[in-house]
């Protein structure tokens, strides 16, 4: 019997050494997943997660994507997890007198280029503008713009009635929110700021992108003083 007694301590003692090695090894990826993630990003920045109302700007070596290379993005709106924004710096090569005349609207002489706003929903207008003007499909965005999608917008601005100032837009540029959070705090891609009113509407393309990041620049001195 003793023999018999002791043989099981025996087995019951290497189950325990089993065991506790599995819970060991279990602790040990744990945290070394954490360590991995914490790495991840900078340690004491703190993560946006509403991003509405920010601009984000490209950085100089972000140019694999031909949308986003030295491109200015505009957030409009975030709904949930999903981030909705307008390239404002990337004219295409139609105007909006193109836009009327492929929706049956003949020898319009309204003026003002097409902008491609980015890769998502590329076929749908929307009309970037301030808020002094409204069409049936509005809604306010912020810094004093709101943005408008339908057929009345085309018919007003056809007639000459625009707001004080303008972008039409094709398509948007959308994200999710941590994949936007990872391609600005880990892959550094981005420079994420506050936009000022005079940075939408006044230029375009490469001109534009530079003064959103003298604007970045100002908005980091501000940080210190």
């Amino acid at each position: 019997m003793l023999l018999v007694s002791l043989r099981v301590l025996e087995k019951e003692k290497e189950r325990r050494v089993i065991r506790l090695g599995k819970d060991a090894s279990r602790s040990a990826a744990k945290r070394l997943k954490a360590k991995t993630t914490a790495a991840h990003y900078p340690i004491g920045v703190s993560m946006e997660t509403n991003f509405k109302g920010k601009m984000l700007v490209a950085k100089p070596h972000f140019l694999r994507d031909p949308y986003f290379s030295n491109s200015v993005i505009y957030i409009y709106e975030q709904q949930d997890q999903v981030v909705l924004g307008l390239c404002l710096n990337k004219p295409s090569n139609l105007t909006l007198a193109d836009i009327h005349s492929m929706r049956g609207y003949h020898n319009s002489g309204a003026t003002g280029k097409l902008y491609k706003g980015g890769p998502v929903n590329e076929q749908s207008l929307l009309l970037l503008h301030t808020d002094d003007w409204s069409s049936t499909n509005t809604f306010r965005a912020s810094q004093g713009n709101c943005v408008s999608s339908d057929e009345l917008m085309l018919e007003k601005l056809l007639s000459g009635n625009m707001p004080k100032s303008w972008r039409m837009m094709s398509g948007m540029s959308t994200w999710v929110v941590p994949q936007l959070q990872d391609e600005i705090y880990k892959r550094n891609a981005w420079l994420l700021i506050e936009p000022s009113e005079s940075i939408f509407y006044l230029t375009d393309g490469d001109a534009q992108w530079k003064s959103a990041i003298e604007l970045a620049s100002t908005r980091m001195l501000e940080t210190y003083f």
